[in-house]
């Protein structure tokens, strides 16, 4: 699974390995977020949080009660939904 910056309306997008799920670091605008995209038996769910390194990683993002969780169906639905968990997080400090 690929996401791409522009999907996500951010301005960079690193993709590292994370093992048990997929795991990106991004920066919209001044924020630096991660992102971790996990595969269930019926749908990807994802948690983005905010000001974070990685350094937690997929077990330890999924048991950290900071973050913004979401579900989809399938991965064509998961850059609209990262994008408005992004907006909402973004929002909040505003």
């Amino acid at each position: 699974m690929l996401l791409k910056p522009e999907q996500l309306g951010i301005e960079k997008l690193i993709r590292v390995d994370g093992g048990e799920c997929w795991k990106y670091i991004g920066e919209a605008g001044e924020e630096v977020f991660t992102l971790y995209v996990y595969k269930g038996d019926l749908s990807l769910y994802f948690k983005v949080i905010r000001n974070s390194t990685g350094e937690e990683g997929c077990r330890g993002a999924l048991l950290s009660p900071v973050g913004l969780y979401g579900f989809v169906k399938s991965e064509e639905e998961l850059p609209n939904a990262v994008k408005e968990k992004l907006r909402r997080m973004i929002d909040r400090e505003a």
